[in-house]
């Protein structure tokens, strides 16, 4: 989640990202960018360069030599052996019309959205006591299951097939789709909330499908 670095609180992830020979990261969804806008940062574009390069026989030398390299650094950069595609959208165009719409500060303020629903949804989960949560919400994702304590049979087989038909019945009306997966051999339903526009109200009829997906499989409140 590197563009979570774009708000502030979190930059203290990003401790020895200094050493660090490349990164990558994508763009959708936090950054508000279409999909399929992945930047690229590398420390020395040398190595990148020879391992894509295809130089055919007809190409001058001069052309060779101008890869932008950190000797060119004040030539125009020739991208051509950068990846492997020969022909690619201008997708700079796509971060350059966000910063223009959105800026830095409509950027920040999206992820701090987001952190905030998920972090909403974590503690109602919590204080429902029927749910557990596997890992604490610190980006945008919220991965839980159901509480073993209030099922009567507690054995692990039990309580990931509770977890399932739970994520069965929240998906029943087609309204609302989460994915599970398994955490140490427990299944756990995940909720990602990274839509640009999602909105508090989503959250909470989300909210209202867990709950009452619980009580349609048995599983009440104390």
């Amino acid at each position: 989640m590197l563009a979570s670095l774009a708000y502030p609180e979190f930059r203290a992830l990003a401790q020895g990202i200094e050493r660090a020979q490349s990164i990558s990261f994508s763009t959708n969804k936090w950054m508000l960018i279409h999909f399929g806008c992945l930047p690229l940062w590398v420390a020395d574009s040398t190595y990148l360069i020879k391992a894509l390069r295809v130089t055919h026989a007809y190409v001058s030398q001069n052309e060779v030599y101008q890869e932008g390299t950190k000797s060119d650094i004040k030539s125009v950069r020739n991208m051509r052996n950068w990846q492997t595609q020969l022909t690619r959208p201008f997708l700079a165009l796509r971060v350059w019309c966000v910063l223009r719409m959105h800026g830095a500060t409509g950027i920040r303020a999206n992820i701090r959205t987001k952190v905030e629903l998920a972090q909403w949804l974590d503690k109602k989960l919590r204080d429902d006591g029927r749910f557990e949560i596997i890992a604490p919400a610190v980006f945008g994702l919220v991965v839980f299951r159901v509480c073993p304590e209030s099922l009567d049979y507690c054995l692990q087989s039990d309580v990931n097939r509770a977890t399932m038909l739970l994520l069965q019945r929240i998906q029943a009306d087609g309204q609302i789709f989460l994915t599970g997966t398994k955490v140490k051999g427990c299944s756990v339903i995940r909720v990602a909330i990274g839509s640009t526009f999602v909105k508090q109200d989503n959250i909470e009829t989300l909210y209202q499908a867990i709950v009452q997906a619980a009580a349609s499989i048995g599983i009440f409140s104390n």
